[in-house]
Parts: structure tokens; sequence; C-alpha cells
């Protein structure tokens, strides 16, 4: 095992209490790059860093939390731990989920694709991945944030390239001009409750992809506001518009 590089079982079930004996027969997995289908239960968070430091070269990882339905019941894994994870995807698993159980997640700083699956956490939470440098494709999907409004301040995801939301019930979004300074792709799938996208994206010099997919009629209309902005306005007669209802 350890030799073991890439590692996929499905609902592989990870339950972080660990006793004297288990973790004595815990060996660090040095040269497991990815991992997936793992399920994890909630633990005390110094069993959950002891947990995270088997694998200290983790490149990528997939996985499950499972709400305990509890305040004082979730404590999950400090991702900051796994220094070299560059993607990570983190879903929730279980039938009663307490959205308040997941709030207080930090993340790797060298991490470049981030996404979140139906954890339900406030978009005031957005802010501590808006400060991640390094990160280049995010992907936001099935009420993984819940709330009216999503606000980006001032100079959030310098390096984000990709943006994926999906299935979100939010209606306002609102950044500004020094946000998201590197973006080329913006992807918005099923969020029927959103108004507008925002004006900004008619000035941002990266930007080449617009995609509205079963949305309202106002957020097709502010798309493609945003794509006469970039060809009247910042001359990109390549930029692209792609709206499918």
């Amino acid at each position: 095992m350890t030799s073991l590089r890439h590692l996929h079982i499905n609902d592989l079930y990870i339950d972080l209490w660990p006793s004297e004996q288990s973790e004595n027969q815990l060996e660090d997995l040095d040269n497991l790059q990815t991992c997936s289908g793992m399920v994890i239960y909630p633990g005390v968070v110094g069993d959950l860093q002891y947990f995270m430091k088997r694998f200290p070269n983790l490149e990528k990882l997939s996985c499950q939390l499972y709400g305990s339905g509890t305040p004082s019941g979730n404590f999950f894994p400090a991702f900051e731990t796994l220094s070299q994870l560059k993607s990570l995807k983190i879903g929730v698993s279980g039938a009663v989920v307490d959205p308040y159980g997941f709030e207080d997640f930090t993340y790797p700083s060298n991490l470049k694709k981030l996404t979140l699956v139906y954890l339900r956490l406030p978009w005031s939470k957005l802010s501590t991945i808006g400060r991640l440098s390094n990160l280049e494709v995010m992907k936001l999907e099935e009420n993984s944030f819940i709330g009216r409004k999503w606000d980006v301040n001032d100079g959030e995801f310098p390096n984000l390239k990709v943006l994926k939301l999906k299935k979100l019930g939010f209606s306002e979004w609102t950044a500004s001009d020094d946000s998201y300074p590197n973006l080329q792709k913006v992807l918005v799938h099923s969020c029927w409750s959103l108004e507008e996208i925002p004006e900004c994206f008619g000035s941002n010099c990266t930007l080449q992809l617009i995609e509205v997919r079963s949305c309202g009629d106002n957020a097709v209309k502010s798309a493609l506001k945003v794509k006469e902005m970039q060809i009247e306005e910042m001359g990109n007669s390549e930029f692209k518009v792609i709206i499918s209802k």
C-alpha cells in the first residue's frame, strides 16, 4: 500500500475516531496522488488533522462529508494540511445535514480547482475562497451556497479563469471592475432566480465566453448586454455568448 498512487472506492466510509490500535496500523501513503470516493464522518479536530497528514503529497481529492445533523457534532477535515493539493471536490452525504457544521473550512493555499456541492453555506463564506491566489477553476453546484445575494469584493479571485454556477437559488450577483481580473469563461446553468450577470463583465478584457443554460429571461438579456459591451466598447469581436433554454 505504501507505493499506492491512485485510489478510487465507491462510498468508502471513514470514521475519524481512531483507536490507539488503528493509529499504529495506519501507514503514511507518501506516494498517493489522487483519492476519490471517501465519505468522511465527523470527528474531533485532532483526529482529523492526524488523518489528513497520512497523505502528505495528495494532489487531487474528491470526498463526501456526512452531516451529523447537530451543530456540536460537525467537525470536518482541516483541508489546509494538504499542502500539495491542487484539486478538491467536497459534497455532502446523509439525509440530515446541519448547514452550520460546514462553515469553518480552510483551504490549501496551492489549490487550483475547487468544486463544492450541496454544502448550503452562506454566500459570505466565499470571501475566504476569493483570497486563494492560485485558484483557476471554481464550480459551485446544487445549493453549495444559499441566500439571495452574492457580493464579490474588490480584488477577490485574482487568478480565476473558469467559473461555473449550477442550480443555485440566488437572485443578485454584484461584482466590481477589480474582481475576477483574469476570468475567461463564465458558465451559468439552471440558476432560475438570477436577475442579472454583472455588467462589469462587459469591460473585462480577459473574458472570452459566457454560457447561459436553463436560466430566466433577465439573465439571458444581461449576458447579451455584456456581449454588446465587449464588442462595441472593448473591440472584442471574438467574444461569445451561448444561450440554451
